[in-house]
């Protein structure tokens, strides 16, 4: 659980811990089992959450020391299990149930590695994707609020313009009436009355 809380704020802390777990499984048991899921999944959740290149490095950083163990330790692949799954019966009709571990075999590994590297690009894969579309919806949100920002800005604008112009208005219709009201009393002060 305690791993699961730091994979969004910390996905390469977590995705380095889990690395030094498989290399730790491979060591031990010879085994990588779910560990190479559980590694696509860092691998998506730092693409997600950092640059491109970081989760490129990243990834390649994984698929590097992952293969150097899965080529070193491995005992049991993908192959191995695809192999082993169907019993294997004798012809008396008793089913073998010790198989003999098989010998070291570049085919075999390589079945792994090819594994390990379709799950690390399809990590990579839907974790650019998840990025994109995460910088997207934040492009359009910025415009959305940039657009409402333009617009308010316009109607204040607007607003002020036409309180201007009544303003001019009122200006001259009070100029006019004052100056038509005051005509005649000039007028017949100049003593230019008719």
């Amino acid at each position: 659980a305690g791993p699961l809380r730091l994979r969004r704020p910390r996905p390469r802390t977590v995705t380095a811990a889990l690395t030094l777990l498989a290399v730790a499984s491979l060591a031990t048991a010879g085994v990588l089992g779910v560990l190479g899921v559980c590694l696509a999944c860092a691998v998506h959740t730092v693409a997600a959450e950092r640059a491109p290149r970081t989760a490129w490095v990243v990834c390649g950083a994984v698929l590097a020391v992952v293969v150097a163990a899965l080529w070193w330790w491995q005992d049991i692949g993908l192959a191995e299990v695809l192999l082993w799954s169907d019993p294997i019966v004798l012809p008396d009709g008793d089913p073998v149930r010790d198989l003999a571990q098989p010998p070291f075999s570049p085919g075999r590994r390589s079945v792994s590695v090819l594994l390990l590297l379709a799950l690390l690009l399809l990590g990579m894969a839907t974790g650019s994707g998840a990025r994109a579309r995460r910088l997207h919806d934040e492009d359009l949100v910025a415009r959305y609020r940039a657009m409402a920002r333009d617009r308010d800005q316009s109607a204040a604008l607007a607003r002020a313009a036409e309180r201007a112009r009544i303003a001019r208005e009122m200006h001259d219709v009070v100029a006019h009436l004052s100056q038509s009201h005051l005509s005649p009393w000039r007028r017949k002060q100049s003593g230019r009355c008719p």
